[in-house]
């Protein structure tokens, strides 16, 4: 099982997508996995973070395309207002 999640930096506003697996030993308090999250994280504290699930998925390729629906939908890499910086491209299927 696989989700895909918001993150919101509580102090600015400024949000990420990403999805992630129930599998990951952490996944109950993953936030991403962004370079410009991260840099975020290390400047206002994990604390200052929430994450929210928006969307469970059964298979990873469900889960990949919806997050890029998501991104591409809503533009997130593209404004200013989300730590996303690209849009993930699955080749092959």
């Amino acid at each position: 099982m696989y989700f895909i999640y918001v993150t919101t930096n509580k102090v600015n506003n400024k949000k990420y997508v990403g999805l992630c697996s129930m599998k990951k030993d952490n996944w109950e308090s993953y936030l991403g996995s962004g370079k410009l999250l991260h840099k975020a994280i290390k400047k206002y504290g994990k604390e200052n973070f929430e994450r929210q699930i928006i969307q469970y998925c059964d298979t990873i390729e469900e889960a990949i395309k919806t997050e890029r629906d998501y991104i591409l939908d809503n533009e997130c890499h593209l404004k200013e207002e989300w730590y996303n910086i690209a849009v993930c491209i699955v080749t092959g299927k």
